[in-house]
């Protein structure tokens, strides 16, 4: 016995061993590809460090409990953290290094959130360097009760586990850092209950994005706020009123730019000075703009409706923003020359100008800090007493001088600060808005340039229409600040969305807008993103135009299409009561009813009979009223009679995701036919029906016909709307009125 153990411990060590090899041997190769990516200051770091810098975020490798085994957050030290080194650094740094590489988007947050999820499997097997030899599917099953005890939400932990699957399958075991073995998902995705219309996550995501009341909740807001305003104005004190110049009005400004056109919030903070423009033949105002998710720059219409909201808006920000576009140009020409003329104090006496020089400083490049109460919140700076006081601005403090000045009673001890110390900091202030806007790293000169996947345009922040001061968007802080910086994505989030973790006041608890439950509203900016394009579904807009409109890849406007399922059963009785209706079930039984001499009056009876209601199924639609009668057939609406697909099911010639995923079907049962049987189209006659193996054969080829019979549908529609002049309703103010 004795003898076997010492066997089996001589083997685990020699695999040890060659693991230590294996990962050293890649280590090095990729040492080399590392320290290029530094050298290029894509990376900050070296290989060892805990931290490295990414498009200007940290990627940390740490676990994901701290050393009290407290889950980490994002407020965790890092010196309370537990480090990840050793053979699984080594490999969570490799893996890293190899996302780095294939990385094309210029999100900055996708690296380390893909890593956090991932590092919970080293973090369950204690980042054991012998865990790695015996890694099996045990292993990673065992982190799913593991994350149920921390995230409540089954897709926290379905995104953890799924990734870490991946990990081990794509990197791990093809690297050769573990056994062989075959990685599985064996989690249900919660993602597909949640496109079952049938189920009550259907219900939850859809009330994650979408609020139908959107426009009334920033109505109020405005409303509030320009009475706030004009009580002020005359002299009276409201209620609540923003807490310095531009805090709420910049923000509210920018919402039209997405309650109007659709804008996503990043795409609103990059908007240039000059984005607005007017077609003169067409009498039409359109905005330049800079989409993101890789689609190109257009310039896009702006709807009458919206015309002289988005106009006055443009104008207001001009009027306000104009003196820091001024500014940050003075910047990007003179640098620390323009900061050092912002802190010129014009009306100096004499007596200031004595005490400073008498104690040894240079009266042009040192200042009393009271001489800022002189101006109040005035002066050219930005800066205040009581903000240059704060602790950021220690480091400039050189003295202090006691001097009795002029209307003094006795002398005083005077803080002295350096010029010259200030605006280097305020120059490493400028460089730092520069790498969080441009997704530069630390330590490394930012380019001035937007980049996309599908363009790459210089903009430096002079250009920028929604510009300030840093601390303009800061409630905490009663300055404005000096260094100019645009509107940034938390700025704007952190506005009207309620995080228990910060202490941040938004909009709607400051004006106390609560949504008819009586709750305080809280909202994203994507939830807006959402609203637009449901109206523009509602006013009757091609599909197709308004994803391009949008500047999406068209055919997502399923996952955008809000309507109730009564709404999208109106609309699709319009196309099967048109000349050529849908190549499907019911599309083939109303041209049986038309060649039989049905009235249209009672095909329309019939119509409304059978589509009361219509929801969205991954492969098209299902006109059966699932809230008063269930599904019956597990949502495989491509399984029917004879491959005909269900009777409820429904093709929407416009849903090419729909399309897509009726192929993905095809293609997964006809590889399971293949395997199962392989002459299946000859022998599925002589099935025995009353065997699992049998009727699961069955299932596969009903499955693999009604996807054909929809395909050939799609393809017969799609003949009949080439024939056809496209005819896209154009929406005008004065269909209001009617």
């Amino acid at each position: 016995m004795t003898n076997t153990l010492n066997i089996n411990e001589l083997r685990a060590s020699n695999a040890l061993v060659q693991l230590r090899g294996r990962i050293q041997e890649t280590k090095d190769v990729a040492q080399i590809e590392f320290d290029a990516l530094v050298a290029d200051g894509r990376i900050r770091g070296s290989w060892d460090d805990s931290v490295w810098q990414y498009l200007g975020r940290s990627i940390y490798f740490r676990g994901s409990y701290d050393q009290e085994g407290i889950t980490i957050t994002s407020h965790t030290k890092i010196e309370d953290s537990v480090l990840i080194q050793g053979v699984w650094g080594d490999i969570y740094r490799l893996y890293t290094l190899h996302k780095i590489k294939s990385h094309k988007s210029s999100n900055s947050r996708v690296i380390p959130a893909l890593l956090s999820r991932v590092i919970w499997l080293g973090s369950s097997l204690k980042f054991d360097e012998k865990s790695l030899l015996s890694l099996n599917q045990n292993s990673l099953d065992a982190l799913i009760p593991e994350l149920k005890t921390v995230y409540s939400k089954p897709r926290g932990v379905f995104e953890r586990y799924k990734d870490s699957v991946s990990f081990i399958k794509n990197f791990v075991i093809k690297n050769k850092f573990c056994a062989v073995f075959v990685p599985k998902v064996n989690m249900p995705n919660p993602s597909l209950e949640r496109i079952d219309p049938t189920t009550e996550a259907s219900e939850e995501a859809r009330k994650e994005k979408y609020v139908d009341d959107i426009g009334k909740y920033f109505g109020l807001v405005k409303q509030k706020f320009d009475s706030a305003k004009a009580l002020k104005d005359e002299g009276g004190a409201p209620e609540y009123f923003e807490c310095k110049d531009g805090y709420d009005e910049m923000r509210l400004l920018a919402t039209p730019f997405m309650q109007g056109l659709g804008l996503r919030i990043g795409e609103v903070c990059r908007l240039h000075e000059n984005c607005l423009g007017y077609d003169a033949d067409r009498e039409r105002y359109f905005l330049r703009t800079f989409f993101e998710k890789g689609q190109l720059a257009f310039a896009k219409t702006i709807p009458k409706i919206w015309e002289r909201v988005i106009v006055d808006s443009y104008q207001r920000i001009i009027e306000l923003t104009q003196p820091h576009r001024d500014f940050a140009l003075k910047v990007e020409k003179l640098g620390s020359k323009a900061f050092l003329d912002e802190l010129a104090f014009s009306n100096r006496s004499d007596s200031i100008y004595k005490a400073l020089k008498d104690a040894g400083y240079s009266p042009d490049m040192h200042f009393f800090v009271s001489e800022l109460n002189d101006y109040g919140k005035d002066h050219p700076s930005g800066f205040t007493y009581g903000g240059l006081r704060g602790k950021a601005y220690e480091y400039a403090v050189v003295g202090k001088v006691k001097a009795k000045l002029e209307g003094g009673q006795r002398p005083q001890r005077r803080k002295v600060y350096s010029k010259s110390i200030l605006v280097q900091m305020c120059m490493e202030q400028w460089q730092q808005k520069h790498r969080e806007v441009f997704n530069a790293n630390d330590d490394v000169e930012p380019s001035a340039e937007i980049v996309s996947t599908a363009y790459t345009i210089e903009m430096p922040f002079s250009k920028f229409l929604f510009i300030a001061r840093e601390d303009t968007f800061d409630a905490a802080k009663a300055t404005h600040g000096i260094v100019p910086c645009p509107l940034t994505y938390r700025s704007y989030f952190r506005w009207i969305n309620k995080d228990p973790n910060i202490r941040n006041r938004t909009i709607f608890q400051n004006y106390n807008i609560c949504d008819e439950n009586g709750d305080l509203v809280t909202l994203t900016p994507h939830q807006i993103r959402h609203w637009v394009t449901t109206a523009l579904i509602r006013a009757g807009k091609n599909e197709s135009a308004i994803d391009l409109w949008m500047g999406r890849t068209v055919g997502q406007t399923r996952h955008y299409d809000h309507r109730t399922p009564k709404e999208r059963a109106e609309e699709m009785r319009k196309r099967y009561m048109s000349d050529n209706p849908p190549d499907d079930v019911l599309g083939r039984r109303v041209k049986r009813m038309r060649k039989n001499d049905v009235s249209l009056d009672e095909i329309e009876v019939a119509l409304n009979h059978t589509m009361s209601a219509v929801h969205y199924t991954p492969w098209g639609t299902c006109n059966r009223d699932l809230d008063v009668s269930p599904c019956q057939k597990g949502m495989m609406c491509m399984r029917g009679n004879n491959g005909e697909t269900c009777s409820h099911f429904g093709i929407d010639i416009n849903d090419k995701e729909a399309l897509v995923n009726i192929h993905n079907t095809k293609v997964h049962y006809e590889n399971q036919l293949t395997v199962l049987l392989p002459n299946y189209d000859k022998l599925s006659e002589i099935l025995n029906h009353q065997e699992p193996l049998d009727q699961h054969v069955q299932f596969c080829i009903d499955t693999v016909n009604g996807c054909l019979a929809a395909i050939k549908a799609y393809e017969a529609t799609s003949k009949h709307k080439t024939e056809e002049i496209p005819i896209v309703r154009v929406y005008t103010p004065e269909d209001e009125n009617e």
